[in-house]
């Protein structure tokens, strides 16, 4: 069980020791969302099954979409006519 702790603490441990190295270099960095990230995720927290709606409908479209160009591919297709090569006629 302390190993399971120990393998747990290990990324804390590297980003810790990561943001001590490099706060000399660069700094406080302190970053916040910008203004119009907020009024998205509000807009689709509002209309979130509309937005639903929206996903799903162009998933499904995608899936028909390759549904049929793999029915289409796999139609059979007129053999192409033989290929005749001019070598033999300038000889």
């Amino acid at each position: 069980m302390d190993i399971l702790r120990f393998l747990a603490s290990v990324p804390a441990r590297v980003g810790r020791t990561l943001a001590a190295l490099l706060r000399p270099v660069f700094g406080s960095v302190a970053w916040t969302p910008p203004p119009w990230g907020q009024r998205s995720a509000a807009y689709v927290r509002a209309n979130a099954k509309a937005f639903r709606y929206g996903v799903l409908g162009t998933l499904g479209a995608a899936v028909l979409a390759v549904a049929g160009w793999q029915i289409w591919i796999h139609l059979p297709h007129p053999p192409e006519p033989a290929r005749r090569s001019n070598s033999s006629a300038r000889r």
